[in-house]
């Protein structure tokens, strides 16, 4: 279209950069025909072959081998097999992989580096297109024609290409031209896309990839189909509750790692069942040896499952009256039910330790309404009870790291000697391999400087102003990364929305749904999959949901974990749906200690009743842009910008708008006025008068010239409005 046309968008940004580009491209094609500069194409299968080779760029691969991948497979398809290597000659990608960027390599070495390299994509399309002095098509087909002499193992006669085999390699060197160019439009679509959003820096990335192709290239938003969406936050929490279920003997709650945090040990002592029903070995008497023994706590368990070989260690350390006795990998045929093999139990804290690592602690925030103040605090007295367990592992970490170095420092080497040593600094994850005993004291020393190190970083972490951040920290540092000091959140005043809410299960939220909820999740997030994992592992019991709603005229009437009819309209507020695994007893009323094991958000498409009717349809529902060329003679940047609320507080509908239109436009006749309309009195009114001076070269009122005019005109004098 000569007039530049429109261009209607799936959302405002995006009709921006295409007006951006449209003008670009009517710029310097003035007949809006031409494939000249700004010539873009973004149809829907160039959009997939950039992305394609934009991806692989971001994997690590360069564009030009991309494209030699792409242009080798397509000659192999077509038949044209024994013109790879007289590719790979004309166009050899060697840059990068045995050579510095900008040496001279002799052209004896670049062939041999490209006999078991691949072709240059970009270089092959710039050689056919004439882009390289001495190239063109002709020069290709040539060369292709031409004997290989970097295959030593061709004899006989060499056959040039017939005319159908030159059209098939034709199109396959177009087809990689088509991407490469493809690929071009895509980023400098993207880069006047950013700049348009505002986002100078990933325009300048967008540039940078497209320019140069050191850089990776962004992820392109430009290509993407937005929704208008309400985002839904979904959280799986694990909550240590009051006591553990049941009449279990606890752990050993003695050890660093549970003193220091007694509520996390009580949720993974749950999880793990009874220390004394994990059968370890049986002795050779007969008697069965079991983790209650040992003396460990849960979270030792946990910790410590990280590989089998060293998880056995630190049970033999604490049990050396079992000698070699072979550990029970699975449960013997005549065990009591309730009992279990340390083989399994090892399977399950190895899967309760991979979901730790990842979680974070759960703050008074994740136990709040959407967009609402917290209802719930970290009092100062939690935060000190906190960091006093958290100081107390620090001093017992340097204690033990004193006694290591004064066994150290007087010579004491004996095996005997150092291993129960170690084994107290194992308690802090700081656990020794397994070597001979002749390098035992390297490694004691090894392990000293980590104790050390620890020590001063919870230190440095301690001298800050007490906060949960710190306590989390410290507790890190003392034990390792993944393990957390958990401030108690206070409870609330009164009934807050998450006590009410723990008390109303919503309508959908079944042990089934929850189930097949998280197992659709799991297969796209490893937090998910995890826990799940331990769930089934550990036989927990089957979690609880709490759904918290903001402030709204269409709240949430169903779980929104579970299918949204399309029939209602979509909740017009945010929604909070936590997956609870609680251990213990909890009401929510309490003190809570807990951990977000994953955390997500969804965007889920609005979907609205069209019109004020009860029947009216309900539709999903888009903001879309739309950009226009205006070819008025005298175009300008707008001066004003008309914003409208609706009359009657109401939807907007055709006819209101018209009205606020027309409304508009006899305003404007009564009061703009410009200078070429006017014959001065404007100078003198300037209640109906605003300044608008030529752009386009018309002619104007010359102020300099009407000056003692107006002077002389007494007739004006009353309407001169007086200066303050």
């Amino acid at each position: 279209d000569a007039t530049g046309g429109f261009v209607h968008a799936p959302r405002l940004t995006q009709a921006a950069a295409a007006g951006v580009l449209r003008s670009a491209y009517l710029s310097h094609n003035a007949d809006a025909a031409g494939d000249g500069a700004f010539a873009i194409d973004l149809s829907s299968a160039r959009v997939r072959s950039a992305l394609y080779l934009l991806d692989g760029v971001r994997q690590g691969q360069p564009l030009a081998g991309l494209l030699g991948y792409r242009c080798e497979r397509n000659v192999h398809e077509a038949g044209l097999d024994r013109f790879i290597l007289s590719l790979r000659r004309i166009a050899p990608l060697t840059q990068g992989k045995l050579t510095d960027r900008g040496e001279t390599v002799a052209p004896g070495a670049l062939e041999a580096l490209a006999a078991g390299n691949v072709l240059d994509g970009i270089e092959l399309v710039e050689k056919y297109q004439g882009k390289v002095a001495g190239w063109n098509a002709k020069r290709v087909r040539d060369e292709l024609d031409a004997k290989p002499t970097n295959n030593p193992h061709l004899v006989g006669a060499w056959e040039p290409l017939s005319d159908v085999e030159w059209n098939r390699m034709d199109a396959v060197i177009r087809d990689i031209a088509a991407a490469l160019d493809a690929t071009s439009d895509l980023l400098l679509a993207e880069s006047v896309h950013q700049l348009v959003a505002g986002s100078a820096t990933r325009a300048a990335a967008a540039l940078d990839a497209a320019g140069g192709g050191d850089s990776s290239p962004p992820e392109p938003e430009f290509v993407t189909t937005p929704t208008d969406g309400m985002p839904f936050t979904y959280r799986i929490v694990a909550v240590a509750g009051d006591g553990v279920d049941g009449d279990a003997v606890p752990w050993n709650l003695s050890r660093p790692r549970s003193a220091a945090e007694p509520s996390i040990e009580s949720w993974a002592a749950a999880r793990l069942g009874e220390a004394a029903t994990i059968v370890i070995a049986t002795t050779a008497d007969g008697t069965r040896r079991t983790v209650a023994d040992t003396g460990l706590c849960a979270l030792d368990l946990v910790y410590d499952a990280t590989e089998r070989r060293a998880f056995d260690q630190r049970l033999r350390a604490a049990l050396p009256d079992i000698a070699d006795a072979a550990f029970h990998d699975t449960p013997d045929p005549s065990w009591t039910p309730e009992l279990r093999a340390i083989g399994d139990v090892f399977e399950s804290a190895a899967s309760i330790r991979a979901m730790l690592l990842r979680a974070r602690v759960a703050t008074p925030g994740d136990l709040t309404l959407p967009n609402a103040p917290a209802t719930r605090v970290i009092s100062a007295d939690a935060l000190l009870s906190s960091r006093a367990r958290a100081t107390k592992a620090r001093d017992l970490l340097e204690l033990r790291a004193r006694v290591l170095d004064a066994m150290l420092a007087d010579q004491v080497h004996e095996p005997a000697l150092l291993l129960p040593v170690l084994e107290d600094l194992a308690a802090f994850g700081l656990v020794p391999p397994l070597v001979a005993q002749d390098q035992l004291p390297i490694i004691a020393q090894s392990i000293l400087a980590s104790a050390i190190r620890r020590v001063r970083i919870a230190d440095a972490a301690l001298a800050r102003p007490l906060s949960s951040d710190v306590v989390v920290e410290v507790g890190q540092a003392v034990f390792g990364d993944g393990f957390w000091i958990v401030p108690t959140i206070d409870a609330p005043d009164g009934v807050d929305g998450w006590t009410t809410a723990l008390t109303q299960t919503p309508d959908g939220a079944t042990a089934t749904s929850i189930r097949k909820m998280l197992t659709d999740y799991a297969s796209v997030r490893d937090g998910t999959r995890r826990f799940l994992e331990v769930s089934m592992l550990t036989n927990a019991p089957s979690p609880i949901t709490v759904q918290l709603a903001g402030p709204g005229k269409n709240p949430p009437t169903t779980w929104v974990g579970g299918t949204l009819s399309l029939d209602a309209p979509t909740p017009d507020t945010p929604v909070v749906c936590t997956i609870l695994d609680v251990a213990g007893r909890y009401d929510g009323g309490s003190a809570t200690v807990a951990l977000v094991l994953d955390e997500w958000v969804e965007v889920v498409p609005v979907r609205a009743r069209r019109g004020a009717g009860a029947n009216a349809p309900i539709v999903e529902r888009r903001t879309t842009g739309i950009t226009f060329n205006a070819m008025a003679p005298s175009a300008r940047a707008p001066q004003a910008i008309l914003l409208a609320l609706a009359p009657d507080a109401q939807r907007w509908t055709g006819n209101a708008i018209v009205d606020v239109l027309e409304d508009t436009m006899e305003l404007a006749r009564l009061r703009a006025v410009t200078l070429e309309r006017t014959n001065g009195i404007a100078r003198i009114l300037p209640a109906l008068y605003e300044s608008s001076w030529s752009l386009q070269g018309e002619k104007v009122m010359q102020l300099s010239d009407r000056v003692n005019q107006v002077s002389a005109f007494s007739v004006f004098a009353a309407f001169i409005k007086d200066q303050p």
